[in-house]
């Protein structure tokens, strides 16, 4: 997965259920997909994208309103 990285390096998703979640650069350039919720601090680990976005995450455009000013 390929994207430009700006701000604290990391790249906001949400799930379906409402939790805002982070994958960090430095996860993304290693090929990881470990989102972190915001909420909770719990690590989601999927194989793949395919499998992340099955599971309900997305994208979260809004990324400037993110809890704790991230």
């Amino acid at each position: 997965m390929a994207f430009d990285i700006d701000g604290d390096g990391s790249l906001a998703f949400r799930h379906a259920s409402g939790l805002i979640g982070t994958l960090s650069a430095e996860d993304n350039l290693n090929g990881r997909m470990r989102l972190v919720s915001e909420r909770a601090g719990e690590v989601s680990a999927y194989d793949s994208v395919e499998a992340l976005v099955r599971d309900g995450w997305s994208l979260y455009e809004n990324s400037n309103a993110l809890p704790n000013g991230r």
